[in-house]
């Protein structure tokens, strides 16, 4: 079982996720915006830096899933430790359900653990005296993101299940629909076949009696010779006629 499956291409993406994507890269980033200027200790443009830092690559969330959500989860981890002001965690759930849409269940599982602890340690470690509270918030925000990331993973394998079942019956439509004819074509071979064999024979028979005949009977031969050429037009009509008829 593979660990990581390639995102979307960059080249060719419809414009439409990359507004999509850009809105909730915005969006992630005006929620972590405001707690910054509550910090009396550090000046607001290096913490708005390094928000940009945190949010920015959720651009390319879909493009390269893992890496993004690798590079969120540990500049927002880096970032709180150095300012606690500066969170991102909306970030990070976002980065962490892109990786659970989209990424096989190890991937997924191992990204959610490792942000399950994350969020759990920040809680019960800080100085905060709701912690049992907190943690079960941000529990249950992880769970949140990854329950949708688990609702659009199973629908996006149902919808290639789906696909897959479609292509299927297309190729076997398609290989029925080749046997078919190539048994249609056999019969008309073999009956083909029969029809000019069984003629022929009449013809040479009928053509040597006529040549023995001529001799000592003209019209007898003349009339053998009709007989024949009866023979030759009932075979070019059933051929014809078989050839019409496929």
């Amino acid at each position: 079982m593979t660990w990581l499956v390639r995102g979307e291409r960059s080249v060719g993406r419809p414009w439409r996720r990359w507004i999509f994507d850009g809105t909730a890269t915005m969006v992630a980033f005006a929620v972590a915006s405001p707690y910054v200027f509550y910090d009396d200790r550090h000046n607001v443009a290096p913490a708005m830096i390094a928000l940009v830092a945190v949010h920015a690559p959720l651009l390319l969330r879909r493009v390269y899933p893992v890496p993004v959500f690798a590079w969120v989860f540990v500049a927002a981890s880096a970032a709180v430790l150095w300012n606690d002001h500066v969170i991102g965690g909306l970030g990070v759930l976002v980065a962490l359900y892109t990786v659970v849409a989209t990424q096989p269940r190890r991937t997924a599982s191992a990204a959610t653990a490792l942000v399950e602890v994350a969020a759990l340690s920040a809680a019960l470690t800080s100085s905060s005296e709701s912690r049992t509270v907190d943690a079960l918030l941000l529990s249950g925000l992880v769970g949140l993101a990854t329950g949708l990331g688990i609702h659009s993973w199973t629908r996006r394998a149902y919808l290639a299940e789906l696909i897959s079942r479609a292509v299927h019956l297309e190729i076997e439509r398609d290989q029925q629909g080749a046997l078919a004819a190539a048994a249609e074509r056999d019969r008309i071979s073999r009956e083909m076949h029969d029809i000019v064999a069984h003629h022929l024979t009449v013809m040479v028979a009928l053509s040597d009696g006529a040549a023995a005949a001529t001799a000592s009977s003209p019209e007898r031969g003349i009339e053998v010779m009709r007989v024949v050429s009866e023979t030759g037009r009932s075979a070019l009509a059933d051929t014809r006629r078989l050839l019409g008829a496929a």
